[in-house]
């Protein structure tokens, strides 16, 4: 009889209906924990008090300012889905991709050579700039109607087609190369030199410089605007430094101004001597 009783409570305690899950504690913590991130992710993506609605640029002279606030609100967005024309998209703060941003300026505004895109929360993005400063005008020395001339800075980047002009150092590379805006036309390596004498003609001897000439064989031309020329080696930022003090130390000992009316060129290419030539020597 005892073993009855203990048998029969078993099969009952074993039916005993289960407790339902509404009344179990974890799950009301965890559907809180699902309705509360649900709630910050919707005002994360689309409170209008995250949308990105400032933008901030600093650094700008030349360029245009509206146009890079255009181009970042334009590519501030981010897509969901789309479907039958319906799209689902936000503008949140937290989403703005920064590294697209960066790359769609540069490749827009080639004038720009350094950049910097940062947020600024709640509502702003701040973009940084620094613009190219120009050397000179570049041009494709090929002899046509149609010949090419930039806008170059000391890296050798062409940013801006545009025409040759008399307040500006012209430089001449003698070659059919078709240059592309924002490219790197001249090597770096060479385009410090150019920049290097520039400096110390315009600086230090109150020189303006015409035209330069780059050619074959390492020979760079220079034509000042006083009508006479210098010829360095390039190719070696040592060599032509060596030559630069070469032609400081003429400039400022043995052809004073008063001198340079009859002055035809210098050539400073031999290491050992610089070979004058003006009226007087060479007829």
């Amino acid at each position: 009889m005892s073993y009855r009783k203990t048998h029969i409570k078993k099969r009952v305690s074993k039916t005993k209906p289960k407790k339902s899950i509404l009344k179990k504690k974890w799950f009301w913590i965890i559907l809180a924990l699902i309705v509360v991130c649900l709630i910050i992710s919707w005002i994360s993506l689309f409170y209008e008090g995250l949308q990105v609605k400032t933008v901030s640029v600093n650094g700008n002279s030349k360029i245009d300012a509206q146009t890079i606030r255009k181009t970042v609100i334009d590519n501030s967005e981010f897509e969901f889905f789309r479907i039958f024309g319906f799209k689902v998209a936000t503008s949140s703060i937290f989403l703005a991709n920064t590294k697209k941003i960066e790359a769609k300026i540069a490749r827009d505004f080639p004038e720009i050579e350094n950049l910097k895109v940062s947020k600024i929360l709640p509502q702003t993005i701040k973009i940084e700039v620094s613009e190219r400063q120009t050397v000179g005008i570049l041009c494709n020395n090929n002899g046509s109607e149609n010949q090419q001339c930039f806008l170059v800075d000391k890296g050798g980047i062409v940013f801006e087609e545009t025409q040759l002009k008399d307040d500006m150092m012209k430089i001449y590379e003698y070659s059919n190369t078709i240059y592309t805006v924002g490219e790197q036309a001249i090597k770096t390596e060479l385009m410090n030199e150019v920049y290097s004498i520039k400096k110390l003609m315009n600086d230090g001897c109150k020189i303006d410089i015409e035209e330069v000439f780059l050619k074959d064989g390492n020979r760079l031309d220079i034509k000042t605007k006083e009508g006479w020329e210098v010829y360095f080696e390039s190719g070696s930022a040592y060599k032509v430094n060596k030559q630069i003090l070469k032609l400081d130390m003429l400039l400022k000992r043995d052809i004073p101004e008063e001198d340079r009316g009859s002055l035809r060129y210098i050539d400073l290419r031999a290491d050992d001597r610089a070979i004058i030539c003006d009226n007087d020597i060479c007829g």
